[in-house]
């Protein structure tokens, strides 16, 4: 173990050898909504939706608030949006005072003059009271470097739903200048 010790350090007192830095990611962001729609999105929902809830708020001073009717959904729409450069939708979630609501999310895009609906993606159950953050793959919404003109979250159950709270939506993309993107563990 000693010469172990020694060799690492003699290697690291030599010129031009030195220990590996840590390896540095950069994030690219679209915003979607913070605090407010972003610039060119606008509300299509078929829910009930406020979204400049003051309570709860994940970040800044307002979230989204759905409360659903039978397969209602928040649509949050776009013109057309390359996503080209990114790799995953993220958001935060609150279940409000009840939780456990059980939702899908999808992503639109346009195919022959009209939007079509992509693969629904069910996410977990938000918490009660509490924020979680949900990272969803856009390959697995089927628009990844594609493009899209909407997302959706719409209910799952075919009833009505308590109030749940959403905020700080955005595209993202991890990227490594030295190769692949470690994610959860698992090489992106």
């Amino acid at each position: 173990m000693k010469t172990l010790f020694r060799v690492m350090l003699l290697c690291l007192s030599l010129p031009g050898i030195s220990a590996p830095s840590p390896i540095e990611t950069t994030t690219t962001t679209q915003d979607i909504y913070t605090d407010a729609l972003a610039a060119g999105w606008s509300d299509w929902s078929w829910a009930s939706v406020d979204l400049q809830a003051a309570a709860p708020v994940h970040s800044g001073s307002r979230s989204i608030a759905v409360t659903y009717g039978a397969w209602q959904g928040l649509y949050l729409h776009y013109p057309e949006l390359s996503t080209a450069g990114f790799s995953h939708l993220t958001f935060f979630i609150h279940g409000g005072s009840a939780g456990g609501q059980q939702l899908n999310v999808y992503a639109t895009c346009p195919v022959d003059g009209s939007d079509q609906n992509g693969p629904s993606v069910a996410i977990s159950p938000p918490t009660a009271g509490a924020w979680s953050e949900v990272r969803l793959a856009l390959a697995d919404l089927g628009v990844a470097n594609a493009s899209l003109t909407g997302l959706v979250w719409q209910d799952a159950t075919g009833g009505a739903q308590p109030t749940l709270y959403i905020d700080d939506i955005a595209l993202v993309a991890d990227e490594s200048p030295d190769g692949p993107a470690l994610g959860a563990g698992y090489l992106m």
